[in-house]
């Protein structure tokens, strides 16, 4: 998955997944599901599970506006989380339905500025 690192509150980024498999090859996921985390773990925006469509051995998937808050407080922490499922072959065997888990933080940059004392 691409690392973001920081972006300006409330600003519009786009998270690119790549789905390979444990040997580098790209895989077409079965099922994707992304959501959105803030440091306490509690939901952001409603992002939990939310399907990707349509899946592919690379997806983008937008977040913008309230994906993107800081809460009014400064460099928070937020986690970009893909979830899914996909099918391999291991030492000539087929694998079925594979779980896939990866995350990405992002730093979410307070763009107010602060009023001179």
């Amino acid at each position: 998955m691409t690392s973001i690192g920081s972006v300006a509150e409330g600003s519009t980024i786009v998270v690119t997944i790549d789905v390979e498999d444990q040997e580098g090859s790209e895989q077409i996921p079965k099922t994707g599901v992304y959501t959105l985390l803030d440091s306490r773990g509690n939901i952001i925006n409603s992002r939990r599970k939310v399907a990707i469509s349509p899946l592919s051995a690379s997806m983008e998937v937008g977040l913008t506006g309230d994906d993107l808050q800081s809460n009014l407080i400064p460099d928070t922490a937020i986690t970009f989380i893909f979830e899914g499922t996909y099918d391999t072959t291991i030492n000539g065997v087929v694998v079925e339905d594979m779980n896939i888990r990866e995350e990405s933080p992002i730093t979410i940059e307070d763009i107010r500025e602060i009023p001179a004392a």
